[in-house]
């Protein structure tokens, strides 16, 4: 650890239990530690704590820096929701990597989705609030000013396009996993899910030899879970058509179901455990 000061230092243990458990959550979703496809030799590595007005972090293949903020982001994001997504980007943007910025919605869009269902699982975010901030990405999704008129892989082709589409690429790409993960569960009854298309993206895309593209997730995708998810890409990522987001689920009636109708939560069973909720 370095940290830029005292005060900070005491948040220690907090995030150590946050590193650990993380660690050892996506090392069960990868089936592999970081860069272990690499051949390299993964014992130890920096994490960098400075307090700041602004929230952020970078993942390097040695290093995790994290501007440590203690406010709620746009009505989500937290400290720890930061740290679980810079601790997925040592597999999902170091051990494997994009071939260029039109896939920063699956880099970083996918690595959103699985640091809130991991924080929901740790328990950081409750049931009912892992429903509330689902609403919140699909609305800063829908009410983005490009949507419509830009792909989302358009919106993040460079860093500039990136950060001025920000919750199109990023709330976007959050949204593709949620609604891919539950339609696999739908589909296979539970016997597949995006934790699939990971694997098999960790294990075939070695970040030195070949990165991956949009097309190579959707072979992904037919050869994990034997779905052709061709169409959807084309016209919802590569295209500039809106999501049928209620087409696949409901969060009103899964929020309502979970507080006052339990009978019903069967019915919801696959969006809550596309979120984390067990």
């Amino acid at each position: 650890y370095v940290f830029s000061s005292s005060e900070l230092l005491q948040k220690e243990p907090a995030i150590t239990e946050i590193i650990e458990k993380g660690f050892k959550t996506y090392s069960k979703l990868f089936d592999g530690k970081p860069r272990d496809t690499l051949d390299i030799e993964y014992s130890d590595f920096t994490l960098q704590i400075k307090k700041s007005p602004y929230p952020g972090g970078e993942a390097d293949p040695k290093v995790i820096s994290l501007n440590f903020f203690d406010y709620t982001l746009f009505g989500y994001a937290n400290w720890e929701t930061t740290l679980l997504h810079e601790l997925i980007h040592l597999w999902n943007g170091e051990s494997f990597k994009y071939k260029n910025g039109k896939e920063y919605w699956f880099s970083e869009g996918f690595s959103d989705f699985y640091a809130y269902q991991t924080a929901t699982k740790f328990g950081i975010i409750s049931p009912e609030n892992a429903l509330s901030i689902s609403t919140l990405q699909i609305g800063y999704y829908t009410s983005s000013s490009a949507l419509g008129k830009m792909s989302i892989r358009e919106a993040g082709k460079d860093d500039k396009t990136k950060i001025e589409n920000y919750f199109l690429v990023y709330n976007g790409g959050w949204v593709v996993a949620m609604l891919l993960d539950v339609d696999i569960r739908t589909k296979t009854k539970n016997k597949k899910s995006l934790d699939d298309l990971m694997k098999w993206m960790y294990k075939n895309f070695k970040q030195t030899e070949k990165h991956y593209n949009m097309h190579d997730i959707v072979e992904g995708l037919k050869i994990t879970t034997g779905l052709d998810y061709q169409s959807f890409f084309l016209n919802y990522i590569d295209g500039t058509t809106t999501m049928p987001i209620s087409n696949y689920f409901d969060i009103g009636k899964a929020s309502w179901d979970l507080k006052f109708n339990t009978e019903s939560k069967t019915k919801h069973s696959y969006l809550y455990k596309s979120l984390g909720i067990e």
